[in-house]
């Protein structure tokens, strides 16, 4: 390749090599702590926020079961109770709307039979529910964002330098992709595998720097051997977009904070509401306020 091609493509892949030295190193040792602190919140939250979504959680736990079926002959008798309440009350020519006794009735047995069967099929549902949406088979929704931030200065090299917009901007699986080095190098001695090299075109525009020339013009300088010669000059390999990565999980991770908040409230007040009803359904036939 001529010097002016060579500086053309360091122009246009400018923002995916960077030179490492001793202060990026830091920095991004730094960062790479950062995003793996806020992945390890986000995986925490959402297996959290996965064990609580689902009535189960309070309502489907066995101290509540078996208090609902120790109850079960007890709100039989209070609806019988309730029944002869309500034909005293027509004995005694009291105003009642028939309409709505028998209405309140139908629904008091109806609360009573199929709500708690009811409650358990919706459990099961939720449960499915949540499988059937579940789109991180692969990996956890961290992975999936940290994967979706980094792209491999070798899949340029693979894809010929000819374009940013990489189809697959890295090719490590999902749920390998923690485990990278964030401060890995590449060089004119990278290998894509164990059979393949990079071009001779990569291995031409590694070796290169941009630099200004004696007119002040972009031109080329050689990599050299860096600050005391113990950080050599040389492209890091895997770039990354930190603050979208960052701020992605931190706002996941909020989300998933207060989801989970929710569904906690939300399923304990299924279960007290539930049973609190199958209690009041059968004393409430005569009137239905309650």
């Amino acid at each position: 390749m001529k010097d002016e091609e060579i500086i053309e493509k360091l122009q246009t892949f400018s923002d995916y090599l960077e030179v490492g030295n001793i202060w990026s190193y830091c920095l991004r040792w730094m960062g790479w702590f950062i995003i793996q602190a806020l992945a390890w919140l986000v995986d925490g939250l959402e297996g959290i926020t996965d064990s609580i979504l689902g009535i189960k959680t309070f309502f489907n736990s066995p101290d509540v079961q078996d208090f609902i079926k120790e109850i079960q002959p007890f709100l039989y008798v209070l609806l019988a109770f309730s029944l002869l309440y309500i034909g005293y009350l027509l004995i005694m020519n009291k105003k009642l709307n028939r309409e709505q006794i028998a209405i309140n009735l139908f629904i008091s047995i109806g609360v009573i039979v199929l709500l708690n069967v009811g409650m358990l099929k919706a459990d099961k549902f939720t449960d499915k529910a949540v499988d059937a949406v579940d789109l991180n088979e692969e990996g956890t929704t961290s992975e999936k964002i940290i994967k979706d931030g980094i792209t491999d200065v070798a899949q340029l090299d693979v894809n010929g330098w000819k374009t940013t917009d990489l189809k697959t901007p890295n090719k490590v699986s999902q749920k390998n992709i923690k485990m990278i080095d964030i401060t890995e190098k590449i060089d004119d001695e990278f290998k894509i595998n164990d059979k393949d090299e990079l071009s001779v075109e990569g291995k031409q525009i590694l070796k290169k720097k941009l630099s200004l020339n004696g007119e002040g013009k972009e031109g080329l300088a050689k990599l050299d051997n860096g600050w005391l010669d113990f950080f050599p000059e040389q492209y890091y390999r895997w770039h990354w977009d930190f603050w979208t990565i960052a701020i992605t999980l931190f706002v996941t991770g909020m989300t998933l904070l207060f989801i989970t908040i929710k569904l906690a409230k939300l399923c304990y007040e299924l279960a007290f509401n539930s049973i609190l009803a199958q209690l009041l359904a059968p004393a409430d036939v005569a009137d239905g306020q309650k």
